[in-house]
């Protein structure tokens, strides 16, 4: 994607946020990163060369945008599936939990379904994210409690990591 000439010419347009070209550069292989980061600078100096102005570029992003889009499709074929596959929804209750960005997408895109259907998959849901999610605020209220000096020998049952997991659930930072 990254030196694909049509996304490329996109993101002249649209522009990429701060976090999606530094992330480009973060990873081991740098020259899509680096192929972007050529066209867009090429880019801004022609424009300025030409004494034209420069668009408001850093207020859209050409790749969350289609992220987005990209989740939104897959949340309406979640629904879709949940509603239509009973082996789907099978699976589904038994799946680890939602980042809640997403599960907030989820239950907002279950309010365009006819109120019946909307409920049976609310309720379902719900009651899923709330099994799923419950361990892991044990586990971030045991990380807490081992920062009690009364607490620092016991063992970390498992939350040396939960902080980190936490986030990723609060923000859709899937690790």
């Amino acid at each position: 994607m990254l030196i694909d000439i049509d996304w490329r010419g996109r993101v002249l347009n649209e522009w990429l946020c701060r976090g999606h070209l530094s992330g480009m550069q973060s990873q081991a292989r740098k020259l899509g990163g680096a192929i972007v980061a050529q066209a867009m600078l090429r880019h801004a100096l022609g424009l300025l060369e030409q004494d034209k102005r420069l668009p408001s570029w850093g207020t859209t992003c050409v790749a969350c945008r289609d992220i987005e889009q990209t989740v939104r499709h897959h949340v309406q074929s979640f629904l879709q599936s949940w509603l239509s596959e009973p082996d789907f929804r099978r699976l589904a209750a038994a799946a680890d939990a939602f980042c809640l960005p997403h599960f907030a997408m989820v239950l907002a895109s279950a309010g365009s379904l006819p109120r019946r259907e909307q409920t049976i998959v609310r309720e379902a849901l719900t009651r899923r994210q709330l099994e799923a999610l419950a361990p892991l605020q044990s586990q971030i209220d045991w990380f807490v409690k081992k920062f009690d000096a009364r607490f620092q020998a016991e063992p970390w049952n498992g939350a040396e990591d939960s902080v980190e997991r936490a986030v990723d659930v609060l923000t859709g930072g899937g690790r």
